[in-house]
């Protein structure tokens, strides 16, 4: 399981944004109610589509909280937004080594092109 996505969720749940894991799955995730419990359950990572879509909806909420000013009391959300962007980078480059190794094409390749591509443009 990926640990940024926990400290995610109890971050958003100390601070009043969610109330429940499946509410943090339908609002944040961008997925069914359970997809969190099963993460947790499993202890399999989220797929780059649901990192990407988290990262967007992270990205909004240091948007608006930058403008307010307790803006410090918040700015842990976009430091854990940033950890996520790393964890997702470090995801799609060993997902790309190891697509590059077996030559095939996985469900990845089209939100790791993606990142990749905007690190390339940045």
């Amino acid at each position: 399981m990926n640990l940024i996505i926990v400290q995610i969720y109890q971050t958003l749940l100390d601070n009043g944004f969610v109330k429940s894991g499946n509410q943090f799955s339908r609002e944040w995730l961008g997925r069914s109610d359970r997809l969190y419990s099963w993460l947790l359950s499993t202890g399999r990572a989220p797929g780059i589509d649901v990192m990407l879509g988290l990262y967007a909806r992270l990205e909004q909420l240091c948007s608006r909280i930058s403008m307010y000013e307790n803006y410090i009391y918040y700015s842990n959300f976009c430091d854990l937004r940033n950890r996520l962007w790393s964890e997702l980078i470090k995801t799609c480059l060993n997902k790309k080594a190891h697509r590059k190794k077996l030559s095939t094409i996985d469900e990845y390749s089209n939100g790791c092109d993606i990142a990749l591509d905007h690190i390339n443009n940045v």
